[in-house]
C-alpha cells in the first residue's frame, strides 16, 4: 500500500518516530487490501505508541510525545485526487484519531510549493494549538533534527533518501532510577 516506517526512530527526549512515505502509495496493492487488514494494523500501531508513551512518561516523571514524519517526496496528483486510494489511507490512520493527545509533533517534509501553499490557508482554519503541532517544509527543517538527535538524525536523513518498508520497529529506552 505504501511505505510506514511507525517507531522506527526514537527522539532525544525518549519518545517515538514514525515516519510515513506518504509518495510511495501503490493504488494497485490499495484496491486489494481489505480493510479489516488496516484497521487491525492502525490498532496495533498506536496501542504501541501508547504503552511506550505511558511507560516511559512513567519511568521519566515528564510527559513524552510521538513524533510523526509525512514524507511528501514523490507524491502526484493522481494519489491525491483518487478518493479509493485515499479511503485507504485513512483506514491505515483510522486509530490515531484516538491517540492525538500523544502526539508531540507532525512534520510534513519534502512538501510541494502547491501543498506549502494550501497549508497557510488551512493552517487558519484550525486551532491555534494544533497548528503549532504541525511544521510543513519544503526539506527536513532544523528543528526535526535537532529534536532526534545526531544518530536518529543521521538515521532519518538516509530513510528520506531511499525509503525500505522493512525497518525494525524500535522499543522504549529502560530508564534506570
Amino acid at each position: 500500500l505504501v511505505t510506514l516506517n511507525p517507531c522506527a526512530l526514537i527522539a532525544e527526549g525518549g519518545g517515538p518516530v514514525s515516519i510515513w512515505h506518504v509518495g510511495t502509495v501503490r493504488s494497485s496493492v490499495a484496491s486489494s487490501m481489505p480493510a479489516e487488514i488496516l484497521t487491525g494494523w492502525s490498532c496495533g500501531v498506536f496501542e504501541y505508541v501508547d504503552l511506550w508513551l505511558t511507560e516511559h512518561s512513567a519511568q521519566t516523571g515528564r510527559l513524552t510525545g510521538h513524533i510523526q514524519v509525512f514524507n511528501l517526496s514523490g507524491i502526484g496528483f493522481w494519489q491525491v485526487s483518487n478518493t479509493a486510494l485515499l479511503e485507504k489511507l485513512k483506514l491505515a490512520f483510522s486509530a490515531g484519531e484516538h491517540y492525538l493527545e500523544a502526539v508531540s509533533h507532525i512534520y510534513i517534509v519534502n512538501s510541494s510549493s502547491v501543498f506549502s501553499m494550501a497549508w497557510s490557508l488551512i493552517k487558519g482554519l484550525i486551532s491555534p494549538r494544533t497548528a503549532a503541532k504541525i511544521s510543513v517544509d519544503s526539506g527536513v527543517p532544523k528543528e526535526l533534527l535537532a529534536a532526534l538527535g545526531t544518530e536518529s538524525a543521521a538515521k532519518l536523513r538516509q530513510m528520506l533518501k531511499a525509503p525500505e518498508p522493512n525497518v525494525p520497529v524500535q522499543r522504549p529506552a529502560l530508564v534506570m532510577q
